[in-house]
């Protein structure tokens, strides 16, 4: 049997629960003996001329990967400000000659972020099984948390609501940022980056403290030296 996944991505680049169950799915299948293969939406400039890219066991050494270049954008922070953006069409010719030439027999998707819906037709008129395993909202919210503001806004479905939600979105080039391929280094850098200041903070604060501890006791010293001999500093 062939199965091909679509989900967001390999880590370090991804990473989440969705990531992690897709990555332990696809394992699993292969261990069993499946051809597994999967399918993520990226934004590369170098090839966006082409609508997919064989990258073979670049990311896993048990599952072929491919990469849906010039995918929508991924609205991973927040939710939509341009929705034009997010509905232009996919290239069904290039879509159809791909499944032909794998002929999967399942596709599974993850999630439906950055995924084109001439995809999805050029499946159906070849006769591939979908199956859908949803691991958040998109499929009914601009927003893929349904989180807004910190707080869990479902149960408020107003066009308020979602109008104030789109003002709390990333732009379309910060969205792309996160789809270079540079992103997992530049992100790991920054981490790096963050826990020495953490650790240098803390041990300023630890130095700080320990001194503050040693001008305590000599203040003390000080005190009993003057109560001691009867002279006045």
């Amino acid at each position: 049997m062939r199965v091909l996944h679509y989900f967001l991505g390999w880590p370090p680049a991804r990473s989440g629960g969705l990531t992690q169950y897709a990555v332990d799915l696809m394992h699993a299948e292969a261990n069993k003996g499946t051809e597994v293969y999967a399918l993520f939406p990226a934004y590369n400039f170098f090839r966006n001329f082409c609508p997919l890219s064989d990258l073979k066991n670049k990311y896993d050494s048990k599952v072929i990967t491919f990469s849906l270049n010039n995918s929508e954008p991924l609205p991973l922070k927040g939710s939509i400000s341009s929705p034009k953006d997010f509905m232009k069409p996919g290239n069904i010719i290039a879509y159809l000659n791909f499944l032909k030439d794998l002929h999967p027999e399942i596709f599974h998707i993850h999630t439906i972020m950055g995924l084109p819906r001439e995809f999805l037709l050029a499946c159906k008129q070849l006769g591939i099984k979908i199956v859908f395993t949803t691991h958040d909202y998109f499929g009914i919210s601009p927003n893929p948390k349904f989180i807004f503001d910190g707080k869990d806004f479902s149960c408020k479905n107003s066009t308020e609501t979602w109008l104030a939600c789109s003002t709390d979105s990333a732009s379309v080039t910060k969205l792309r940022l996160y789809q270079n391929p540079l992103y997992p280094f530049v992100k790991s850098t920054l981490r790096t980056f963050k826990r020495i200041l953490q650790k240098d903070n803390i041990a300023e604060k630890d130095f700080t403290h320990k001194s503050g501890n040693n001008n305590f006791h000599n203040e003390d010293l000080k005190s009993f030296g003057s109560a001691s001999t009867g002279v006045e500093e």
